[in-house]
């Protein structure tokens, strides 16, 4: 009996456990692992009841007035309502932090000194390989920050112990000396911290008001930046600062790094040699590859600054690269792409960038690969240190001086004319630089007659040297293409673009008759009649149309513009001549 009554209550309790497990399941989101922090709750006693837009929480359960203690609960989820909080955080556990707002949420510095974590002293760390989370706060340094730096040196945000942090909608602001000084140190977040690695996602943020780098990857550390600011203090003469500086695998991603700058004429304290720059994208020996794509990248001394080269891959893309051409506080110039200064290797590859308003557009120092740039309205578009990889497809345009180096180059670029490299119209070359066979611009008639109502095809592109050797691998970036009206022809569209090499041009025949097409780009004109376009001295010549089959007459017809994609990845464009049909008595 004694037993039967042990085994009753047994069953009992597992069945309790049981229902209370299934009541644990159906609780509410909010009730487990998320808790609310809000400065207004300063000085109200444990378990004292509060409103969040969560419903009523309980100071000292699930609800905190600062965020040292709410993270001293392991949560899930920490909620923090707008307002400033004057710590400095130690995040060792996995959790997310969702603010009111940057522009409302503020982690301000904490006590004075700040702890010191190895050579930093942070005000947010990140470790113990946690994975966390951060959206919607302002990281700030404020009042007067008089650490010595370094070591130890003041760091907004600092990730190590192979913890995993991504940020989103925020900013990390201020992290420097008040006033600024010549200290070497102030960043605004710091991945890795050798023999220390972390890991950095950061999104739609803004990092801002650093005193010597914004973004700082350490070795065999990673970070991938995208649709982010990354703002120096314009220029000063105090310190050479950098936005982003890069020495483990990178992904920076169509975001703005702009006004890091150092260099003065005359000014005490400012750098006079090549040590001495500020550089939107520092990238140094990286221990894995690095992309940059997509940015736009403005008002340093060196745009991007590739100072070493190793075994991985470093690729530039896609970006808008403008420099400091004709300022006078900028001594030594500025440099658009400066690539592989000191330890020449293959890993690079420039391509696609916007080249512009520099002293240099690009620097090449060692075999590099360079194609499809607009190198366009600097003093010298491409200076060659060494023999680049390949040197191809690129359009050198309104420069000073197009290429210097004393090299004979056996890519093909355009230079503005069908001449060639410094010859008029074209770009010019210093140094002993020789290009044998360089781009030309051509247009193509698929016939040259036409009836009134008909369509003619014509190709206006720039894919073939001046031997007619075509190119098949890299093309020229877009470039402006425009159309001139001549006899018995209307241009309907008056201007367009070169895509992958190829223009689309549009006309219609307005005169039955003799015709003509013209083309330009740049400084170089192509039309019919004429030799190159394989018409000879005829030109183009419009017939009158057969009758329609009423017998009536037809208007102007509409122009149709079709683009055929060929597997080569040119294009096929169609231009239509058409006329109105005349009626036969």
């Amino acid at each position: 009996m004694m037993r039967a009554r042990l085994r009753t209550a047994a069953l009992s309790a597992a069945l309790l456990a049981v229902l209370a497990g299934l009541i644990g399941v159906a609780a509410p989101a909010h009730a487990a692992g998320d808790v609310w922090v809000d400065d207004d709750w300063v000085g109200q006693p444990n378990g004292t009841p509060v409103a969040t837009p969560a419903g009523t929480k309980t100071i000292g359960t699930d609800a905190f007035a600062t965020l040292t203690a709410a993270l001293a609960t392991a949560p899930t989820t920490v909620h923090l309502a707008a307002g400033h909080y004057p710590e400095q955080l130690d995040i060792t556990q996995s959790t997310t932090i969702v603010g009111d707002g940057a522009g409302t949420t503020f982690i301000d510095r904490g006590p004075s000194p700040l702890a010191a974590v190895g050579t930093t002293m942070p005000y947010v760390t990140v470790r113990n390989a946690a994975t966390v989370a951060i959206s919607g706060v302002t990281v700030q340094g404020s009042g007067s920050i008089s650490d010595p730096s370094p070591p130890p040196y003041a760091v907004g945000v600092l990730i190590i112990g192979g913890a995993d942090l991504t940020m989103t909608d925020s900013v990390v602001t201020g992290m420097m000396n008040h006033p600024l000084s010549g200290a070497q140190g102030g960043l605004g977040i710091l991945v890795g911290s050798p023999p220390e690695t972390g890991s950095l996602t950061l999104l739609d943020s803004v990092v801002s008001r650093y005193q010597k780098v914004g973004v700082l990857v350490r070795p065999n550390s990673s970070a991938h930046i995208e649709r982010t600011e990354i703002i120096g203090q314009g220029w000063v003469c105090e310190i050479a600062m950098n936005g982003i500086q890069i020495q483990g695998p990178t992904t920076v991603i169509d975001s703005i790094i702009r006004d890091n700058r150092y260099e003065k004429v005359g000014g005490p304290g400012c750098g006079g040699d090549m040590s001495s720059i500020s550089v939107g994208i520092s990238v140094s020996s990286p221990t894995g590859p690095v992309t940059i794509r997509g940015n736009t990248i403005s008002g340093s001394e060196a745009g991007v600054y590739e100072r070493q080269t190793a075994s991985n891959p470093i690729v530039i893309e896609d970006n808008d690269v403008s420099g400091l051409l004709g300022d006078p506080k900028a001594i030594l110039g500025s440099y658009g792409l400066y690539l592989g200064v000191d330890i020449p290797g293959p890993g690079v590859v420039a391509t696609g960038n916007r080249v512009t308003s520099s002293d240099y557009g690009i620097t090449v120092s060692g075999p590099q690969t360079i194609t499809s740039n607009l190198v366009q309205g600097n003093d010298v578009g491409i200076s060659l240190v060494d023999a680049p990889a390949l040197l191809a497809a690129n359009a050198i345009l309104g420069n000073t001086t197009g290429v210097e180096g004393a090299f004979a180059n056996p890519g093909a670029n355009w230079y503005g004319c069908n001449a060639g490299p410094g010859d008029t119209g074209c770009d010019t070359i210093t140094g002993g630089y020789s290009e044998p066979d360089w781009l030309v611009f051509t247009m193509a008639l698929g016939g040259c007659t036409v009836a009134e109502g008909e369509d003619l095809a014509v190709t206006a592109a720039i894919t073939q040297t001046a031997s007619g050797a075509p190119t098949s691998t890299h093309f020229v970036p877009a470039l402006p293409i425009t159309p001139i009206s001549g006899t018995g022809v209307t241009p309907v569209v008056p201007t367009t673009t070169l895509v992958g090499g190829t223009a689309t041009l549009q006309f219609v025949g307005s005169v039955v008759g003799p015709g003509s097409l013209s083309a330009t780009a740049q400084n170089q004109v192509v039309a019919s009649p004429g030799a190159a376009t394989g018409c000879g001295a005829g030109g183009v010549t419009v017939t009158m149309a057969q009758l329609p089959p009423t017998g009536g007459s037809t208007g102007l017809q509409a122009l149709v513009l079709a683009l055929l994609l060929g597997a080569g990845g040119t294009a096929l464009v169609l231009l239509a001549l058409r006329g109105r049909a005349a009626r036969r008595g």
